[in-house]
């Protein structure tokens, strides 16, 4: 997943996003946020006190490729090897977190032996698990 892919993942609620949230994504932002303006994003920034701002995606250019990227997201998004259909059985060997793509991945152990990962795009998820003791 690109940057700019888990940037829109992340304001793909249509909520304000504060830089603190989006700092987990691309630590410059800023940057992340004119690229995909570029590719055609409408995102809306709010000033507010001094030199504090906010961003909300709103849209894209073209009504086809916004109706698409509103059908296709997802609050929490989930990506298993391929090959593994279901992770009942498997063992957890241990957990990382990519805090720049704002995942968390379970790296697993299925009955027969094999290596599989599950990776976790939530930037809620993440928040909570960086705050946990």
């Amino acid at each position: 997943m690109s940057k700019i892919e888990a940037l829109l993942q992340l304001m793909g609620d249509g909520q304000w996003h504060h830089p603190q949230d989006l700092i987990p994504v691309s630590h410059r932002f800023g940057d992340t946020i004119d690229r995909a303006r570029r590719k055609g994003y409408l995102i809306e920034t709010e000033r507010l006190k001094g030199n504090n701002y906010r961003y909300r995606l709103v849209g894209h250019k073209d009504e086809k490729i916004w109706a698409e990227f509103q059908e296709n997201w997802q609050a929490v998004s989930i990506s298993l090897t391929p090959e593994l259909k279901t992770i009942e059985g498997c063992v957890i060997e241990h957990i990382s977190l990519d805090s720049n793509m704002c995942e968390v991945i379970f790296h697993l152990k299925s009955a027969d032996g094999q290596h599989h990962k599950l990776r976790i795009f939530s930037q809620q998820s993440l928040n909570f698990i960086k705050e946990a003791p």
